[in-house]
């Protein structure tokens, strides 16, 4: 898992890669002792522990966990808050507990074997558990929530073959390579468990059920076969980070291949390592962001930057980036008394009071841009239906 360490004052900033906000979301679901967090600690240190764009999530020391604010959540089936569940509102049962470890989408043969073992065992409840982790599984592979899709219509399967069996699906948060799945399923009462395939079988999707075999293909969708760059720029809070992994998620969900996230506050700890706040290095930040997303576009995929990119010139660097590409300008427009209420930061009350120079929108100015190809106020459209209006209209031009 990799993490990075920043002494910003006290107490130091950890931030966490997409595996360990997924370890973080389970100790909060009980799922995890706040233990398995101390690796983040140093002697007796408190640490914060943020997401990559630097929010402080939890604070961490020996002595205990306190949570500071909700984890970030996507907009598919497998962040329904009645699937990722803690662990106390899982109810014990007294006769056995059978799970299935789902990593992808389940073949006949796989719940013909476990309504049998349901069977000889005499299961009181079933748990489907799908393994659904932050960072996106890979291309041409069912993404999480179309394991949650299929697995919803094979839970309706088995209820028709295990009448009397309680059958439960939860979506598990995995930090791939961290954690053993099956002591995930003991946590939440499974006395038995038995693990779903990790790969295809060599004639998928023939004898799969019609729910996972359209998964699969939606999987293997070549639609999305033309490269193309989404740039989108507003106000820090105005919600474009959040607009931008939405549409990510849902162009993967659709099969489209090599959707590359760049985020600005990310970018700024990599490829613009070093570079100030003045016009001129705001501006270098946002062409090389350009010039990032132009070279995913150029193999194939969909580049999706989302910076602040308050200037004019500077957005104009961008698109010549990816002159001869399909380029989506997208304005999130957010009222500022808007994002300094959301200020998950706090970034804007330290710009009122001084203490952060050169702050978009409150000392430096944001130039509202005229060459928008959409311009979208996030205060009054959800993510999910921003991030729609945002894909229906990169159709148009990269199909």
């Amino acid at each position: 898992m990799r993490e990075e360490q920043r002494r910003e004052g006290s107490p130091a900033h950890i931030i966490l890669n997409s595996a360990g906000v997924d370890l973080l979301e389970l100790v909060r679901l009980g799922a995890q002792p706040s233990s398995a967090l101390h690796r983040y600690l140093t002697d007796d240190t408190t640490v914060l522990l943020c997401d990559e764009e630097n929010t402080p999530l939890s604070e961490l020391s020996r002595a205990g966990l306190k949570h500071l604010r909700p984890l970030a959540t996507g907009v598919g089936l497998a962040w329904s808050q009645e699937l990722r569940l803690p662990v106390a509102s899982v109810a014990q049962h007294a006769g056995p507990t059978l799970a299935l470890i789902a990593h992808l989408p389940p073949s006949n043969a796989e719940l013909d074997a476990l309504v049998t073992r349901a069977k000889e065992v005499g299961a009181k409840s079933l748990l489907l558990c799908a393994l659904v982790s932050r960072s996106p599984a890979v291309d041409g592979e069912v993404q999480p929530s179309g394991l949650l899709r299929a697995l919803t219509s094979a839970a309706e399967q088995l209820k028709r073959s295990l009448p009397t069996c309680q059958i439960m699906l939860l979506a598990l948060p995995w930090p791939k390579g961290e954690l053993d799945p099956e002591d995930l399923a003991r946590t939440y009462g499974a006395t038995e468990i038995t693990t779903g395939a990790e790969r295809y079988s060599a004639d998928a999707p023939k004898g799969y059920p019609a729910s996972s075999a359209a998964e699969i293909e939606r999987a293997r969708n070549t639609e999305w076969n033309k490269g193309a760059v989404v740039f989108f720029t507003g106000l820090s809070g105005s919600g474009k980070s959040t607009v931008a992994a939405a549409l990510a998620e849902l162009l993967r969900d659709e099969g489209a291949r090599g959707v590359t996230l760049l985020d600005g506050d990310a970018m700024r700890r990599s490829i613009s390592a070093g570079l100030g706040f003045d016009r001129a290095s705001r501006n270098t930040n946002v062409q090389r962001l350009g010039v990032a997303a132009a070279e995913v576009a150029r193999a194939g995929g969909i580049g999706i930057a989302a910076p602040i990119a308050p200037f004019v010139e500077g957005r104009a660097l961008a698109r010549e980036a990816a002159a001869g590409l399909p380029f989506l300008l997208v304005h999130i427009n957010t009222p500022l008394e808007v994002c300094e209420q959301r200020d998950r930061k706090g970034l804007y009350a330290k710009a009122r009071a001084g203490e952060i120079s050169d702050f978009t929108g409150i000392s430096s100015p944001y130039e509202a841009p005229l060459d928008a190809d959409l311009t979208i106020d996030a205060s009054t459209v959800s993510a999910k239906d921003a991030a729609e209006l945002v894909k229906e209209r990169l159709k148009r031009i990269a199909r």
